[in-house]
């Protein structure tokens, strides 16, 4: 069986939604080692989901009293240790930071409850609202991860066959291990003046306007001083740097 049938009876058989499998097909297209890329994918995949629903049981449960079609409408306190951690499963997500929040807010239609100091999601498309300062981690299978505003604090995303776009204005360490999708940043460029880039990208391309150390398929840019890092692992996709001069200083 090759490498395209198995996509392909894996959505027959339901173990991936059609979106999951294009997304896979198209990596499966660029893949130099299209074996390795996929049995790499489709395990982390699977690895992030089941993370996703730990607690399937009371999950089940509650879906039946709030269906997948419920809206989702909560406004959430800032945990004590000032760390939040984002399961979504599903759709696309949209994370905003701004200074302006006291409280975390999550918008969507579709399932969710607060576990600890965990959002857990399954969703077509939800909108959180994050204060600037706040610790975030976030884990994610299926759909589209866009992460913008004034980002304060630490942010780490684990990503299974979507695309990301990140657009901060500030931050202190970034650290992202994707699948199967396509990289956007949009930076200040007084960033690049304060910031480590690190980016290990085993199959795909990185378009940049800034010059980085080449080593095998490690690319790292060093600021003469830096204080921040971001670090970033992609599998299978594209990486594209752009600079913005909104805070250049």
């Amino acid at each position: 069986m090759t490498e395209r049938e198995r996509i392909i009876k894996l959505l027959e058989e339901g173990k991936i939604t059609a979106e999951e499998a294009a997304k896979l097909l198209e990596a499966l297209g660029r893949s130099r080692d299209p074996g390795r890329a996929l049995t790499t994918a489709l395990k982390w995949f699977s690895e992030i989901l089941r993370k996703s629903v730990q607690h399937l049981p009371e999950i089940l449960k509650e879906v039946t009293e709030n269906p997948l079609e419920s809206d989702i409408d909560e406004v959430i306190n800032v945990p004590p240790d000032n760390s939040v951690q984002i399961e979504h499963v599903g759709g696309d997500l949209t994370v905003v930071f701004s200074e302006k929040h006291s409280h975390i807010k999550v918008n969507g239609r579709g399932y969710f409850r607060l576990f600890n100091s965990t959002l857990e999601l399954i969703s077509e498309s939800s909108l959180i609202e994050m204060p600037s300062g706040v610790n975030v981690s976030i884990d994610m299978a299926g759909g589209d991860l866009t992460v913008s505003g004034n980002l304060d604090n630490n942010l780490f995303i684990r990503l299974a066959g979507g695309d990301c776009k990140v657009r901060v204005d500030s931050h202190k360490n970034i650290k992202i291990n994707a699948e199967a999708g396509d990289m956007f940043f949009t930076l200040p460029k007084s960033t690049l003046k304060s910031t480590k880039i690190t980016i290990s990208i085993s199959d795909g391309d990185i378009n940049a306007p800034v010059e980085f150390q080449k080593d095998n398929n490690l690319f790292i840019w060093t600021p003469e001083k830096p204080d921040f890092e971001i670090d970033v692992s992609l599998v299978l996709g594209d990486f594209t740097l752009s600079l913005s001069d909104k805070t250049q200083s």
